[in-house]
């Protein structure tokens, strides 16, 4: 046979409800999903190269500007600035920006009382630095790739606020803040 490691030689099993049976034989997993052992990594070679770069490609969140300023009475302003650095935006397909199939980027702050606002708020979808090659760079409309949010709350001061970052198909960011 060309792949000798895709057949299980056939054993006796004691099954549970269907009492004593064999198994065995042919293993389709090794024969009709993947290739035979010896020639898998030959066959896998020539789409490496292109998963990897798919992957490269994909939207990556980070958190690029954290401020708190007071406003008195242990009231505070807190900014929220994240920026997709990834090549793709954060729907990754046009598909999915037109069918709307992708939930929004969230930002959440914790560990302070917020004034008139929610802890969780949407804030959208970013483009990826491939739009500044598709639309002119520093010509674009704006930055597509970066939204700024902000809180009112409240808490004293050298309380830790945490900021987080999420999104179904970019993971998850965090950080924390010193109200100070």
């Amino acid at each position: 046979t060309h792949a000798p490691d895709s057949y299980v030689k056939w054993y006796k099993f004691d099954h549970p409800q269907l009492g004593k049976v064999e198994l065995g034989g042919a293993d389709a997993f090794k024969i009709w999903i993947n290739a035979p052992s010896k020639k898998l990594r030959s066959e896998i070679a020539a789409h490496a190269e292109v998963a990897v770069y798919q992957a490269m490609a994909s939207p990556k969140l980070e958190i690029k500007h954290t401020k708190a300023e007071s406003l008195g009475n242990d009231t505070w302003r807190v900014e929220l600035g994240v920026a997709n650095t990834g090549w793709l935006g954060t729907e990754i397909t046009r598909l999915a920006h037109d069918h709307k199939l992708v939930l929004p980027i969230t930002v959440e702050i914790s560990g302070a009382t917020t004034v008139g606002c929610a802890a969780k708020e949407k804030v959208g979808q970013l483009a990826g630095r491939s739009m500044f090659l598709l639309n002119g760079g520093a010509m674009s409309d704006g930055t597509p790739d970066r939204v700024m949010h902000s809180w009112i709350v409240r808490a004293s001061r050298g309380t830790e606020v945490a900021l987080t970052v999420r999104h179904p198909r970019c993971g998850e960011v965090a950080k924390n803040l010193k109200l100070s």
